[in-house]
């Protein structure tokens, strides 16, 4: 929807690329969102993670406008390319200057940027019901499109590669702003139960609706 609004100003290219805060849009649109119900959405961080794998290496569209992605995704295991991703988040790039940036961190979208409404992906179509509620529009059923089948999330990632993103300070803050889940806490748990030689351990937590 923003589209229309920035194309004039598409001569800055990295408009076209780069993901970037509302705030940052507002500096070009110059709008008075006092009156916007200003809104986004965030997802599983770990479910997201093979998302973007998943689309980098098979969506000819993603392939076609950054090759060099595209071609990381391809050539290497899901583990294999977030490993490389973990390395490249840690060398001193400025926010916004790289593709890689956005992959851990959510949350620098959200904070300090006055939004009234925070959806999860994972509640994608209640909390559409709730935004269209809100603003009063008719509801409608959200197509699903775009999709790549894939195996179950939790099968993508070994103790090893756990471990590694668990060092992401970025990626630790997205499991605590998007699902309240501390991990700290979280692995005493796991900790408590080795001796049980469980396959998997799981702990699932619930919020509908974030409001911020």
């Amino acid at each position: 929807a923003l589209k229309e609004y920035c194309e004039p100003h598409y001569d800055n290219k990295a408009l076209e690329k780069w993901h970037f805060k509302l705030s940052q849009y507002n500096e070009i649109l110059n709008l008075d969102l006092t009156s916007y119900f200003k809104w986004t959405r965030v997802r599983n961080p770990w479910d997201r993670l093979v998302s973007i794998y998943s689309r980098r290496k098979r969506d000819k569209h993603f392939a076609k406008k950054f090759p060099e992605c595209s071609n990381l995704a391809k050539e290497k295991s899901f583990e294999e390319w977030l490993k490389v991703i973990i390395s490249r988040n840690k060398e001193p790039v400025e926010m916004y200057e790289g593709i890689y940036r956005h992959i851990f961190n959510q949350r620098q979208y959200i904070e300090n940027e006055n939004l009234d409404f925070v959806s999860r992906f994972e509640n994608i179509n209640e909390d559409f019901d709730y935004f269209c509620k809100h603003v009063g529009i008719p509801n409608i059923e959200l197509p699903k499109i775009n999709g790549f089948g894939r195996r179950p999330c939790k099968e993508y990632y070994s103790d090893e590669l756990i471990d590694k993103l668990l060092s992401v300070e970025s990626f630790k803050k997205d499991l605590d702003l998007n699902f309240n889940f501390k991990t700290e806490g979280y692995l005493k748990i796991t900790q408590a139960l080795d001796d049980l030689n469980l396959t998997w351990f799981e702990i699932d937590t619930y919020l509908s609706l974030i409001h911020i």
